[in-house]
């Protein structure tokens, strides 16, 4: 990606001036108005240039300097200094701070430009490790497939939309590699490469483009062109070629980024069945997840373990979720929590707030917004890449007309849907994920076994794959399998068979918990119960009735939840007659039940 830069600026004005500025040049930006907000985003977002003013709201530009010197020169990033003092006046009074420019104000916008592109320019340079590539691509979609597989070997991608903007990015970074689709507006990459050759500069390119033939090849071979890709572009081929370019260039090491450490999440709950039915969705994520099922043991977890975020139950046996919080800030632990819980009244709220509670869930759980919430949190991604898809059904067919058929048949149904018609752009989609995604085999820009490869493995992607194809057999089907596609279809497909393996996919995609995992956590409560005091008795079955009703909520029982009523009413009215006749009903249902070997959880928690 291009640089990062964080501009901190309180006036909204010269604030807004410089993003649209930086914006234009093909820089991405992130905005502070504050010393505090500065500071975070540069531990959080690890910019490379940081543009600071000198006067803050709440503290001067010399103290958020003072702050990451104290941080250490791992967390500093590139400091260029605006302020209306002389740019003398300035130099001496931050004399013991490294500072890469000042820009007085007022400045113009070309200057501000051009001092930022110098910072970043020395920063590149001074990172042999990472060989600067210019990707020239006007579809944004390719320019995330690209960058992508760049970063993640090594390389520092920086992108152009135009000729004219990659020619200032050449003048200004002298990248070492460029891949230059020739399809561009205005002027084409033909045009680039003429320029470059003007003006003697021997950069390696690497020409991507839809359709090569031999008149294309035959002016491409007057130019610096190492190698010729069709789109879609294979990155194993593409890796090759960068390989050898880089094989002959000397003093250039190239080295894989390490691997970036799983996000862990300590989860405290101590009903059973939320704690599994959270578990395995945080697990089918990618998060590594460590469980406790009290206060006391939470702590022990928290003391040996690396945990980035905390999903805390606040009605917990013995230490309560506010005490729990209450003890480990006291120690100094700020590790970001998530509480989920049943009611709780604004001042319970206001007090986890002050404690540092980013988010309130309530229970029953939706498990879809859940999830969203805390990819978005833990995972430093394209928004268009989060799970909080708008729709459930993702349609990528050839066919307009088919995909029309398959977007009303669906709806008919009571499904939500959108519909694309190229594979770069189905994989743009996918990064929001769907619960199904319906696609040729054979799609254009991305085919079928490419898709199901960008997908992910199927044990932990979130989306379930329906792929159709012509003369499928027996044999076609199993190769599908094998690729990680869970259902195929004939083409041209029947309305109600789509609508069917639809359906069966969704039904297959709601988390699955196994029966005894339910039973277990019931059946304990009831056997705790006649050794309970007369208090705390009536404290359990109150209890035992609001899980149930949280329960029955995901399982689509309504009988559990009125028993779950019956049973917390009973609790409030101390009536022991009631409360046995309640019980003895609660153990003959937990025998119902028992004869399932799982449950599917509902319709609200599918997405995942």
């Amino acid at each position: 990606m291009s640089a990062k830069i964080l501009i901190c600026e309180d006036e909204r004005t010269i604030h807004e001036l410089i993003r649209k500025t930086l914006c234009d040049g093909g820089f991405n930006t992130l905005s502070a108005y504050t010393a505090e907000e500065a500071l975070r985003l540069t531990r959080d977002e690890r910019p490379q240039v940081m543009l600071l003013d000198m006067m803050l709201p709440d503290g001067s530009g010399e103290q958020v300097l003072a702050t990451l010197n104290e941080w250490g020169e791992d967390a500093l990033p590139r400091i260029i200094v605006l302020s209306a003092v002389p740019r003398h006046e300035v130099e001496a009074q931050l004399i013991n701070y490294s500072i890469s420019d000042v820009i007085t104000k007022p400045f113009q916008p070309d200057a501000l430009l051009q001092s930022v592109r110098r910072v970043v320019q020395s920063l590149f340079r001074s990172s042999a490790e990472q060989p600067l590539i210019l990707v020239v691509e006007d579809s944004h979609v390719h320019q995330r497939v690209v960058g992508r597989f760049l970063e993640s070997n090594g390389f520092q991608p920086i992108f152009a939309e135009t000729v004219e903007e990659a020619l200032k990015f050449v003048s200004t970074f002298l990248p070492q590699a460029i891949i230059l689709d020739l399809h561009l507006p205005k002027v084409s990459g033909l045009g680039l490469l003429e320029e470059l050759k003007a003006r003697k500069e021997s950069i390696p390119v690497i020409v991507t483009s839809g359709v090569i033939d031999k008149k294309i090849l035959q002016r491409l071979s007057a130019y610096e062109v190492k190698a010729v890709l069709t789109k879609p572009i294979s990155i194993p081929l593409l890796q090759e070629r960068l390989d050898e370019i880089f094989a002959n260039s000397p003093g250039i090491l190239r080295r894989k980024k390490t691997a970036v450490r799983e996000a862990q999440v300590l989860l405290v709950e101590d009903f059973l069945l939320t704690l599994r039915m959270t578990e395995s969705a945080l697990t089918n994520m990618g998060f590594h997840v460590i469980s406790a099922r009290d206060g006391g043991s939470a702590l022990a977890l928290l003391s040996s373990n690396p945990i980035d975020l905390i999903v805390l139950d606040v009605a917990l046996p013995g230490m309560n979720g506010l005490e729990f919080l209450e003890t480990i800030r006291r120690s100094g632990n700020r590790i970001p929590c998530i509480v989920v819980s049943g009611n709780l009244d604004e001042k319970k709220q206001l007090e986890l707030k002050q404690l540092g509670v980013k988010k309130f869930f309530s229970k029953p759980l939706a498990l879809d917004e859940f999830a969203a919430y805390v990819d978005g949190f833990l995972r430093d991604v394209d928004p268009s890449f989060s799970h909080g898809c708008p729709y459930e059904v993702l349609i990528a067919l050839n066919s307009d007309h088919a995909a029309h058929l398959a977007e009303e048949t669906l709806r008919a149904k009571g499904h939500t849907t959108q519909v694309v018609n190229d594979g770069f752009l189905a994989v743009a989609e996918l990064r929001r994920g769907p619960k199904i995604f319906v696609f040729d085999a054979d799609l254009a820009g991305v085919d079928g076994p490419e898709l199901a490869r960008r997908a992910g493995p199927p044990e932990r992607r979130c989306t379930r794959l329906l792929a159709l194809a012509e003369y499928l057999d027996d044999e076609m089907e199993k190769e599908l399998m094998k690729l990680g596609i869970d259902a195929a279809l004939r083409k041209p497909f029947h309305r109600e068979e789509l609508a069917q393996k639809v359906s069966e996919l969704l039904a297959g995609s709601a988390v699955q918990v196994p029966v005894s995992d339910f039973l277990d956590s019931f059946q304990a409560h009831l056997r705790e119960l006649p050794k309970a005091t007369d208090v705390s008795y009536w404290t359990q079955l109150s209890m035992l009735g609001h899980n149930l009703q949280g329960t029955a909520a995901y399982i689509n029982r309504p009988d559990l939840a009125l028993l779950g009523q019956q049973l917390e009413e009973s609790a409030k009215q101390r009536d022991a007659a009631m409360a046995a006749e309640y019980v003895e009903q609660l153990w003959q249902l937990l025998r119902d039940i028992g004869q399932d070997s799982t449950l599917a959880v509902g319709e609200k928690v599918a997405a995942l």
